[in-house]
């Protein structure tokens, strides 16, 4: 078994999602064009499932993956800003497509483009300068993310 280069906690704070106040404003505030693009929606409770789709892959950048629930702090403060209540995502996507559609929907919206071999390499490369003048993982994942998020024009 191979070293793990960052400890669990290191993990949580590069690719968790924040529940305090603070860094839900500075992470999750819709701005009008996600909720202009969130309103096409037709069904009410797809308002607040297109939302966590937009704000997962702004922060921490992986999306909405499948099984995984959102924290219920991330779902009141969507829904408070979209002006629906409290909400659970229950009913949310029981039709499945609806989950990938949403997800393409969000992917389209700021244009990114999904993860691919040539997005590893980029990944990759960048990994191995940073090893060169660090051995410390939570420094080589910090400059892999903050350069491949200026390389693909996010925040």
């Amino acid at each position: 078994m191979g070293r793990r280069l960052l400890s669990s906690r290191a993990h949580a704070e590069f690719f968790g999602v924040p529940t305090d106040s603070d860094a839900l404003i500075r992470h999750y505030l819709l701005s009008g064009d996600d909720i202009d693009l969130i309103r096409t929606r037709r069904r009410a409770e797809n308002l607040p499932g297109v939302a966590v789709h937009i704000c997962l892959l702004r922060h921490p950048g992986l999306g909405w993956r499948d099984g995984i629930m959102p924290p219920v702090e991330l779902i009141a403060w969507l829904a408070e800003q979209l002006q629906v209540g409290t909400c659970t995502l229950d009913g949310y996507a029981v039709r499945r497509n609806t989950r990938h559609e949403h997800h393409a929907l969000a992917m389209h919206h700021p244009g990114l483009s999904p993860f691919g071999p040539e997005h590893v390499r980029q990944a990759e490369d960048i990994a191995t300068k940073a090893a060169f003048a660090t051995d410390h993982g939570v420094k080589i994942v910090e400059t892999v993310i903050t350069e491949l998020r200026k390389h693909h024009g996010v925040e």
